[in-house]
């Protein structure tokens, strides 16, 4: 008796390879494939539930009432890196924005002086 594929009882262990035809996937392989996409969709929507109730806190809460500031103190280096400072306060632009709160301003010319 030899032992060709022809031969072999099925069930014996062995795999016949046939030109065009694909392999099944072993059950274990398709078990792990659909609890990883249950557990996938399980953990969007507790994503989803949780940012549902953050977003709902979030709008409960009533906005507190503050005061203007008395004053602002701005410091800044006179170069490149802090333009916006410059300029704000160069065309007053800044204390415009600030209305009835007053401007201080220091300029640094190095970090270790801030």
């Amino acid at each position: 008796m030899s032992n060709t594929p022809e031969s072999q009882k099925p069930g014996s262990g062995t795999t016949r390879i046939v030109a065009g035809e694909t392999a099944p996937k072993p059950k274990r392989r398709r078990t792990v494939e659909i609890a990883l996409a249950v557990g996938l969709v399980l953990l969007i929507g507790a994503g989803a539930a949780v940012a549902s109730a953050v977003s709902q806190n979030n709008q409960a809460a009533p906005a507190p009432t503050t005061s203007p500031a008395a004053e602002l103190k701005l410091g800044y280096f006179s170069n490149v890196t802090h333009g916006p400072a410059l300029v704000g306060t160069s065309k007053g632009l800044i204390a415009k924005e600030l209305g009835d709160t007053k401007l201080s301003t220091q300029v640094f010319n190095a970090g270790p002086a801030a």
